[in-house]
């Protein structure tokens, strides 16, 4: 199988430059071609360096676009660890407030409801998503799907949204299953340093191995998938 060759760069902010003006390229294209995109985000450190520079992308039609995460931590949106007061601080705040952006935590509401609720979301009015942003972790988790057994912990192709657990604090979290992320037109991999250099090469060599998530990802014969790698 061939796989994607990544974009190579010395350092982060070389990186984060151009996958910022690579996600902008793709939305204003899209944009141009239809009324609205939709695209996913994941949380992480390096997308506290990539978000703001996209926002800051010009001639974008922010009010024509739709961002959601690609998973959460089962946290209060004032808890330093959500994915969602990251998205409001470092792209809504940084020049893309006309965006409509819906979370998924909620005080109210179960997790369970949340997940039923962003699948009737995603049947009802998007197709698919036309980017996904993802990181990756260095045991090779991507959004919430964390290393296990069996591949179905991920969802099927009838599920939009799963339940993850991780063993880091906040244990709980909720994440797109695999088949959404998947589904996306575009998806966008980016990953830094030489531990997470070192996954990523395992999981070209083992096979798709729901034991590394991201493998599942790279074997996927996706038609648009790009890596992004800062040594």
């Amino acid at each position: 199988m061939e796989f994607v060759e990544p974009k190579l760069f010395c350092d982060e902010d070389e990186c984060a430059k151009v996958l910022a003006k690579e996600m902008g390229d793709l939305l204003r294209k899209r944009l141009s071609r239809r009324k609205r995109a939709y695209a996913a985000f994941s949380g992480g450190r390096t997308p506290r360096i990539v978000l703001p520079l996209l926002a800051a992308e010009p001639d974008i039609d922010w009010e024509r676009v739709t961002v959601m995460l690609t998973d959460e931590r089962w946290v209060s949106i004032n808890n330093v660890t959500s994915n969602e007061r990251l998205v409001q601080k470092f792209f809504l705040d940084k020049g893309a407030k006309e965006v409509k952006f819906f979370g998924f935590w909620s005080r109210r509401k179960s997790r369970e409801e949340i997940c039923r609720n962003i699948g009737r979301i995603l049947k009802k009015n998007i197709e698919s998503l036309d980017l996904v942003y993802l990181g990756m972790g260095e045991d090779g988790h991507i959004a919430s799907l964390f290393p296990c057994v069996s591949e179905s912990a991920f969802g099927s192709k009838e599920s939009y949204c799963v339940l993850g657990k991780s063993s880091m604090v906040p244990k709980n979290r909720i994440s797109l299953s695999l088949p959404s992320l998947l589904n996306s037109r575009t998806i966008f991999l980016q990953l830094s340093g030489p531990t997470k250099r070192r996954v990523y090469e395992a999981a070209l060599k083992a096979g798709p191995s729901p034991l590394l998530p991201v493998s599942l990802v790279l074997w996927s014969r996706h038609p648009d998938l790009k890596i992004y790698i800062a040594k």
